[in-house]
Protein backbone atom coordinates (compact mmCIF):
# COMPACT_ATOMS: atom_id res chain seq x y z
CA UNK A 1 0.00 0.00 0.00
CA UNK A 2 1.15 3.46 -0.52
CA UNK A 3 2.05 5.51 2.21
CA UNK A 4 1.50 9.15 2.29
CA UNK A 5 4.55 11.46 2.88
CA UNK A 6 5.39 14.60 2.66
CA UNK A 7 7.84 15.99 -0.17
CA UNK A 8 8.58 19.33 -0.92
CA UNK A 9 8.10 19.69 -5.13
CA UNK A 10 10.19 21.44 -7.21
CA UNK A 11 7.17 23.96 -7.58
CA UNK A 12 7.55 24.66 -3.43
CA UNK A 13 4.52 23.30 -2.45
CA UNK A 14 4.10 19.97 -0.62
CA UNK A 15 3.79 16.85 -3.37
CA UNK A 16 2.08 13.81 -1.67
CA UNK A 17 -0.15 13.04 -4.45
CA UNK A 18 0.80 10.12 -6.87
CA UNK A 19 1.26 11.12 -10.57
CA UNK A 20 -1.60 8.79 -11.73
CA UNK A 21 -3.72 10.98 -9.06
CA UNK A 22 -3.50 13.81 -11.29
CA UNK A 23 -6.70 14.18 -13.46
CA UNK A 24 -5.10 16.07 -16.46
CA UNK A 25 -3.60 14.58 -19.51
CA UNK A 26 -4.52 12.48 -23.21
CA UNK A 27 -4.15 8.80 -23.74
CA UNK A 28 -0.39 8.62 -25.38
CA UNK A 29 -2.26 6.41 -28.57
CA UNK A 30 -4.63 8.81 -29.40
CA UNK A 31 -2.48 12.31 -28.84
CA UNK A 32 -0.80 10.12 -31.41
CA UNK A 33 -2.94 10.57 -33.90
CA UNK A 34 -3.33 14.54 -33.49
CA UNK A 35 -0.85 16.97 -35.33
CA UNK A 36 0.22 18.50 -32.13
CA UNK A 37 3.19 18.02 -30.72
CA UNK A 38 3.04 15.69 -26.96
CA UNK A 39 4.85 16.07 -23.83
CA UNK A 40 5.09 12.61 -22.82
CA UNK A 41 5.79 11.64 -19.09
CA UNK A 42 7.41 8.44 -18.08
CA UNK A 43 6.61 7.41 -14.54
CA UNK A 44 6.24 5.30 -11.82
CA UNK A 45 4.14 5.94 -8.87
CA UNK A 46 6.12 4.63 -5.99
CA UNK A 47 8.55 7.39 -7.59
CA UNK A 48 9.58 9.76 -5.14
CA UNK A 49 11.15 12.19 -7.64
CA UNK A 50 7.72 11.85 -9.67
CA UNK A 51 5.65 12.73 -6.95
CA UNK A 52 8.05 15.61 -6.42
CA UNK A 53 7.48 16.86 -10.17
CA UNK A 54 4.59 16.25 -10.51
CA UNK A 55 3.36 19.74 -9.62
CA UNK A 56 6.02 20.91 -12.06
CA UNK A 57 4.63 18.99 -15.12
CA UNK A 58 0.50 20.15 -14.32
CA UNK A 59 2.03 23.85 -14.17
CA UNK A 60 3.66 23.01 -18.07
CA UNK A 61 -0.12 21.85 -18.64
CA UNK A 62 -1.53 24.65 -17.24
CA UNK A 63 0.77 26.95 -19.71
CA UNK A 64 1.07 24.72 -22.45
CA UNK A 65 -2.00 23.00 -22.74
CA UNK A 66 -3.24 24.32 -25.93
CA UNK A 67 0.03 23.47 -27.72
CA UNK A 68 0.73 20.46 -26.28
CA UNK A 69 -0.48 16.85 -25.72
CA UNK A 70 0.41 16.11 -22.42
CA UNK A 71 0.91 12.26 -21.42
CA UNK A 72 1.68 10.21 -18.57
CA UNK A 73 2.36 6.60 -18.97
CA UNK A 74 2.90 4.33 -15.66
CA UNK A 75 5.92 2.49 -16.43
CA UNK A 76 4.00 -0.59 -14.43
CA UNK A 77 0.80 -0.58 -17.01
CA UNK A 78 1.46 -3.39 -19.19
CA UNK A 79 -0.09 -2.04 -22.44
CA UNK A 80 2.47 0.44 -22.62
CA UNK A 81 5.63 -1.94 -22.80
CA UNK A 82 5.90 -1.14 -26.19
CA UNK A 83 6.46 2.66 -25.47
CA UNK A 84 8.68 2.11 -22.57
CA UNK A 85 11.00 -0.39 -24.47
CA UNK A 86 10.84 2.15 -28.17
CA UNK A 87 12.11 5.41 -25.56
CA UNK A 88 14.28 3.10 -23.66
CA UNK A 89 12.90 4.06 -20.32
CA UNK A 90 15.62 3.40 -17.32
CA UNK A 91 14.67 6.06 -15.09
CA UNK A 92 11.39 7.85 -13.57
CA UNK A 93 10.43 10.73 -14.16
CA UNK A 94 11.40 10.75 -18.24
CA UNK A 95 10.20 13.54 -20.15
CA UNK A 96 9.92 13.50 -23.90
CA UNK A 97 9.25 15.90 -26.20
CA UNK A 98 7.22 14.26 -29.38
CA UNK A 99 6.30 15.09 -32.64
CA UNK A 100 3.60 12.48 -33.91
CA UNK A 101 3.92 13.89 -37.25
CA UNK A 102 7.22 12.66 -38.24
CA UNK A 103 8.30 10.76 -35.15
CA UNK A 104 10.69 13.12 -34.02
CA UNK A 105 11.25 12.99 -30.23
CA UNK A 106 14.04 14.56 -27.67
CA UNK A 107 14.43 13.71 -24.07
CA UNK A 108 14.37 16.36 -21.48
CA UNK A 109 17.48 16.48 -18.65
CA UNK A 110 16.31 15.47 -15.56
CA UNK A 111 18.64 17.59 -14.37
CA UNK A 112 16.39 20.37 -15.52
CA UNK A 113 13.66 19.20 -13.93
CA UNK A 114 14.15 21.79 -10.77
CA UNK A 115 13.96 24.99 -13.01
CA UNK A 116 10.59 25.31 -14.47
CA UNK A 117 12.12 28.35 -16.76
CA UNK A 118 14.27 25.82 -18.48
CA UNK A 119 11.65 23.66 -18.94
CA UNK A 120 9.55 26.36 -20.50
CA UNK A 121 12.17 27.57 -22.57
CA UNK A 122 12.56 23.83 -23.96
CA UNK A 123 8.93 23.20 -24.63
CA UNK A 124 8.74 26.69 -26.61
CA UNK A 125 11.67 26.07 -28.87
CA UNK A 126 10.13 22.62 -29.56
CA UNK A 127 7.16 23.63 -30.22
CA UNK A 128 8.19 26.56 -32.76
CA UNK A 129 10.72 23.91 -34.25
CA UNK A 130 7.59 21.10 -34.52
CA UNK A 131 4.50 22.73 -34.78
Amino acid sequence: EFRRVLFRSTAGQPATKRPSEYKFGKDYHKSLKSNKPMIVLFYADWCHYCINFMPTYQSLYRKFRHKYNFVKINVEDSKYINEVRKYQIAGFPTVFLVNPKNDTHIQLQNRDFGDIKILERELKEFYQENK
